[in-house]
């Protein structure tokens, strides 16, 4: 079986019969109707065979997502926290099978060879690190979180840390981890604010009301429809991942900054008001195939990975790329968090409904699940605009990020065929109706895919152009860099590393005066 990154060769022999695509890879069944199991349901794994990555935790974990976490997939700072925590202990849980690797935030030795001639042992370290962390971080769920073990024949009662023991390798792994990001900067468990777990710990407050936007250049909160009749109005999500420490050692997000975005300031009106007729424009003639695009590079969670093809590479294998791949999207994620909170960016729909109020424009029904005529003051992007300010995209800069790691580990800039089906009806906005048939989406480079996954948050609505043509050489720095670290970290080379810590808070905030307050 591969064994990921050991080797030149082994690197570009994973990509010929693997298929990768973007943002926490293996999570491709955890949102969505499809590919969820009952926690206690299906049959017992198979430790020697199987890979319980794919297999039995994503799975699992899939129902605490779409049910609680992060239901369409689009929390990107939630959905990256938590697989950060739970493949990072897993990998550190593995390591001690590798020739040579050593985990992110333990050193626990090495196991003879033998122990690894089956997936067996892996197997079981991966499935206690990813108990353990799920127990740590959500243990409102338990329950779910002993099926899944017990699903592989376990105990999850076993709490030992003996490592000459898989379980004892994945309980320690598990512990190590969480213990090493829990003073992130996240504020995960809610102990460096109000007691809510992902609370500000930074005294954001956004300048504007859902009401008024009194402040045109900047984020305002939207008034949303929720049931029976109820409205609720955004908060900003996590404002203090600005200030979270990266996973790549030596990676200061204070050195990554994005040009300020002129085109957002009203004192700039004549840009500011072409950038918005832009957004309108391309509104009218949006294809399904840019439609399903749209709602395809949304869901940070559902990834795009063909599975089948995917399991082919071993529960290391699969591990260790995922591991890489999540590291790289959450730095790229701190880092375009520090500039949105600089900023704090204007949103298309609070521009769109500012300028042309009486206009008749063109914009997307959520109750009749197509796009209608309706004055501007009514404009509704196609994708649900999110609940964070607008500039930079951190899509676009975790596309960038990822391909250019996914570049640097292959020698390429070729996917090697990516593709996935769209399956006739399966769109999340328009169930039932998009596609009208089975849509292939597929890019032959990185480079395309980048490119789509930039342009499809403007297609769909969520931002401006800047946002978009301004992230590709800092973003493609980012995926150079964590690519590096990880690396060493499979090498052996890698520093050890203390517990994380808030980084200060970003001396240039509240410093650039781009836009009237």
């Amino acid at each position: 079986m591969m064994r990921i990154l050991s080797s030149p060769r082994v690197r570009r022999s994973l990509l010929i019969g693997l298929t990768l695509a973007v943002s926490a890879l293996v999570w491709s069944q955890t949102v969505g109707p499809a590919g969820a199991q009952p926690p206690g349901g299906g049959s017992t794994v198979d430790l020697d065979n199987d890979n319980v990555l794919l297999d039995l935790v994503i799975p699992t974990v899939g129902n605490w997502f779409r049910e609680e976490v992060s239901p369409t997939g689009s929390d990107v700072s939630l959905v990256f926290h938590y697989t950060g925590l739970i493949l990072t202990a897993g990998f550190d849980a593995i390591a001690p099978y590798h020739p040579t690797a050593v985990g992110a935030y333990s050193r626990m030795g090495r196991r003879p060879p033998e122990e690894s001639v089956t997936d067996r042992n892996i197997n079981i370290a991966v499935i206690f690190a990813s108990y353990r962390t799920l127990m740590l971080v959500a243990p409102h769920r338990a329950s779910d979180w002993r099926a899944m073990v017990e699903r592989a024949g376990l105990d999850p009662d076993n709490d030992g840390t003996d490592l000459s023991t898989p379980q004892g390798l994945g309980n320690l792994a598990a512990k190590l981890v969480v213990d090493g990001r829990r003073h992130d900067g996240f504020n995960m468990f809610g102990d460096a604010s109000n007691g809510y777990a992902f609370a500000d710990t930074t005294g954001y407050v956004p300048l504007n009301t859902a009401y008024e936007l009194s402040h045109p250049s900047h984020w305002q909160p939207l008034l949303r429809p929720a049931l029976h009749g109820n409205y609720v109005i955004q908060t900003h999500v996590t404002p203090q991942a600005a200030n979270a420490e990266p996973y790549t050692v030596g990676l200061n997000p204070r050195d990554y900054r994005f040009p300020v975005p002129m085109d957002s300031d009203i004192r700039n009106l004549e840009d500011y008001r072409a950038q918005a007729e832009y957004v309108l424009e391309i509104t009218p003639e949006l294809t399904e195939a840019q439609m399903l695009m749209v709602e395809f590079f949304d869901n940070k969670v559902r990834g795009f990975l063909i599975r089948p093809l995917i399991k082919q590479v071993d529960t290391q294998g699969i591990l260790h790329i995922n591991t890489m791949l999540n590291m790289v999207s959450y730095d790229a994620l701190v880092v375009t968090w520090q500039e949105k909170m600089r900023y704090d960016a204007v949103r298309p729909v609070s521009v769109i409904r500012h300028l042309f109020p009486d206009r008749i424009v063109t914009t997307w029904s959520e109750s009749e699940q197509a796009f209608v005529e309706r004055p501007g003051r009514e404009w509704t992007s196609f994708i649900e605009t999110p609940n964070h300010s607008e500039y930079p995209s951190g899509s676009t800069c975790n596309c960038a990020a990822y391909a250019q790691a996914l570049r640097r580990l292959t020698g390429t800039d070729d996917t090697q065929g990516f593709s996935g089906v769209r399956p006739a009806g399966s769109s999340r906005r328009a169930p039932g109706k998009l596609p009208t048939e089975d849509l292939v989406l597929s890019w032959d480079t990185w480079t395309e895919f980048e490119r789509d996954c930039g342009e499809s948050r403007i297609w769909g609505g969520a931002h401006f152009r800047p946002s978009v043509d301004n992230v590709s050489e800092v973003c493609h720095a980012i995926g150079d860099e964590a690519f590096e670290y990880f690396d060493s970290l499979v090498k052996g080379t890698a520093p050890a590393r203390g517990p994380a810590r808030a980084l200060a808070p970003d001396p240039l905030l509240g410093t650039t005066n781009w836009a009237p307050k």
